[in-house]
């Protein structure tokens, strides 16, 4: 009788050990995967790659969310009905998809860590499209950019075919002539390239009087194909929204497609 009780204390033992260490293993194939979370109760999973989560705003109160080394820790704080929300892994650029449930009666599945492996099917479909690699148009340089400034870091592409380039951070008071000339502090603050001779530069613009100013864009003084400005106008100097971005596109690095020289001090700010 002994005998048959430690046996059964053995098994609990061994079948508690295996509960506290159980994975739930998964392979991505480009279906959604199931995740199940017990509200309060962190769960983790794991992915080959590290990795940078993207979640809809509106789960932003009720899903906490953590990313480490290739493992992603969730903890919802309610209930979940069904929610996707978009893991990318980093080196890759591959896209895993996953629709989250949170429930108070969900299983003990629920609690077990979860292991994400890639299927042959979807590496290989990744492999083939990676071959063909369309190119960086101006559109796709600019919009590149402009997420670096004014989009959450969850939001920011990564995009292997641009490059960040060095930018001497100088004034530049005739790259607006004109009517514009004058009216803006503006100083170049970041720069990408593409493969081959495409540069976007972004500009810092300040407005330097106390009124609103309009963009001109054939005020703009400089050899360049493309230019956006990130808003129409900017407000009078020391208001909200006196500040924007101009993205300037280039064939040749920034300073090289200047008309005119840049300058440490010719221009200061007011």
């Amino acid at each position: 009788m002994e005998k048959v009780y430690k046996m059964a204390l053995c098994a609990m033992y061994l079948t508690a050990s295996f509960q506290a260490v159980a994975t739930e293993v998964v392979t991505w194939d480009r279906k959604p995967i199931k995740l199940t979370l017990k509200p309060d109760l962190e769960r983790i999973i794991y992915f080959p790659d590290n990795v940078r989560v993207g979640i809809p705003p509106h789960l932003q109160d009720k899903l906490r969310v953590m990313s480490a080394e290739g493992a992603v820790y969730l903890k919802a704080s309610g209930e979940i009905k069904n929610e996707r929300i978009q893991i990318q892994l980093i080196e890759s650029g591959q896209i895993v998809l996953m629709d989250v449930v949170a429930n108070a009666k969900a299983s003990n599945i629920a609690l077990e860590d979860m292991k994400v492996s890639m299927s042959a099917g979807s590496a290989a479909a990744l492999a083939n499209e990676s071959e063909i690699i369309e190119p960086v148009t101006a559109i796709d340089i600019t919009r590149y950019a402009a997420k670096q400034f004014y989009s959450p870091p969850r939001l920011r592409d990564s995009d292997n075919r641009i490059q960040r380039t060095s930018v001497a951070k100088v004034n530049l008071p005739d790259l607006m002539m004109g009517r514009s000339h004058g009216l803006f502090y503006m100083t170049p603050v970041a720069s990408w390239q593409a493969e081959g001779s495409l540069y976007v530069t972004a500009i810092k613009v300040s407005n330097i009087t106390y009124f609103k100013q309009h963009f001109l864009y054939s005020d703009i003084n400089a050899d360049y194909t493309h230019a956006t400005f990130q808003h129409g106008y900017v407000t009078a100097k020391g208001q909200v929204g006196d500040t924007s971005m101009l993205y300037l596109v280039t064939n040749q690095p920034f300073e090289a497609s200047l008309y005119t020289l840049p300058t440490m001090n010719k221009q200061k700010k007011g």
